[in-house]
């Protein structure tokens, strides 16, 4: 049986290090995911952010827009990939809906591995704002 005086003290000081960038990585995740996603009629703003935006119309906001400017909803399939595969990541296929605003450009709304859970969501979503859906889902974005 390995004792823990036996151990290498580089081991020794390495452990707990890693342990904290494992914690640290976790709660930064956790914190990341549950940013809100809002769409508010009673403003006719959207947002994805802890704070309400501050609603002076810039279009360079990448997580604010009126409702009006909103011309339809994109969901796209995109292929994702975790680390380089040389050093043994791997890749998958994951699904994006975003906001097609009337000048073109987009704002993402939320990614998901279910194709079928995101499809859901563009309908209520598209019900709710009364536009289109462009489903993309079939091809992929690199």
């Amino acid at each position: 049986m390995l004792k823990i005086q036996e151990l290498d003290p580089v081991i020794l000081y390495a452990l707990p290090i890693i342990a904290l960038i494992i914690v640290a990585a976790t709660v930064n995740k956790i914190y990341r995911g549950t940013i809100p996603v809002v769409f508010d009629r009673t403003i006719s703003w959207y947002w994805k952010s802890r704070q309400q935006p501050n609603r002076t119309g810039t279009s360079e906001d990448k997580n604010a827009c009126r409702l009006s400017d909103i011309y339809a909803i994109q969901l796209i399939r995109k292929s994702v990939s975790t680390g380089s595969s040389s050093s043994g990541g791997s890749s998958g296929i994951s699904y994006q809906l975003n906001l097609v605003k009337k000048d073109g450009s987009r704002l993402n709304v939320t990614s998901n591995k279910k194709k079928s859970q995101l499809q859901l969501s563009a309908g209520k979503l598209s019900t709710f704002l009364n536009v289109p859906i462009w489903e993309f889902s079939t091809y992929t974005v690199m």
